[in-house]
């Protein structure tokens, strides 16, 4: 799946960060191997590596809504090597999240979901987790990766949702890392939604996330946590 996406608060262009063709998608761009993280899980269109995903729940995944709507047809993820089949897609009225109800719990420890935004004024730094290749037409889902980004805004995406802007300092989101996490303070405030700036080789690029604040009630009463 390939889709453009605006930033409608500066009007650039931004890339969604969903798999562009089997076998053509990156995962972040810099970065390193992410230590063992099994509540990062990777998001599969039948037997693709499509997405990245978190576990908020034993029977639920936060993923990006453009990796769970029509157009991409999230049928499995992979918690740490065992697939577990997805039964319900629930897509918010708003914004570019969406989550994944499964057939089976799973018995990684869910993330701890965040419940405010990141506060500007104090320079805040964040890890964001992608699936996929380490470059374009690389391998998809072999390597989980981390990297340090910096805050630097607040936007909205496609679907209307705020979003927490990022600015890459060790490596930067790219296709395959739709969905997965941003860290702050240890807990879940973003999903990765779109990038700005990228061709595959910028570390340093603008990486967007909805934010999780922003969609933390309708979380809560959907997945009930």
């Amino acid at each position: 799946m390939r889709s453009i996406r605006t930033l409608f608060s500066t009007g650039a262009v931004a890339v969604a960060l969903a798999v562009a063709l089997p076998g053509s998608a990156a995962a972040i761009v810099g970065g390193r191997a992410a230590p063992a993280t099994p509540w990062v899980v990777k998001v599969n269109q039948g037997d693709i590596v499509d997405c990245t995903g978190s576990v908020v729940a034993a029977r639920w995944v936060l993923t990006a809504r453009h990796c769970a709507d029509e157009t991409a047809e999230a049928t499995s993820v992979d918690v740490a090597g065992t697939e577990i089949a997805v039964d319900r897609k629930v897509v918010a009225p708003q914004g570019d999240v969406a989550l994944l109800h499964l057939v089976t719990a799973t018995t990684a420890m869910p993330v701890r979901l965040g419940t405010s935004d990141p506060v500007l004024s104090t320079f805040p730094v964040g890890t964001m987790f992608g699936w996929g290749a380490e470059g374009p037409g690389g391998p998809i889902g072999v390597l989980l990766k981390s990297a340090l980004v910096d805050v630097i805004g607040f936007y909205t995406d496609a679907h209307g949702g705020r979003t927490i802007g990022t600015s890459g300092s060790t490596g930067a989101g790219w296709h395959g890392d739709s969905g997965g996490p941003l860290l702050v303070g240890g807990r879940l405030v973003g999903v990765a939604s779109s990038v700005l700036g990228q061709d595959g080789s910028n570390p340093y690029a603008h990486t967007d996330f909805a934010s999780v604040a922003a969609h933390r009630g309708w979380i809560r009463t959907a997945a009930g946590v």
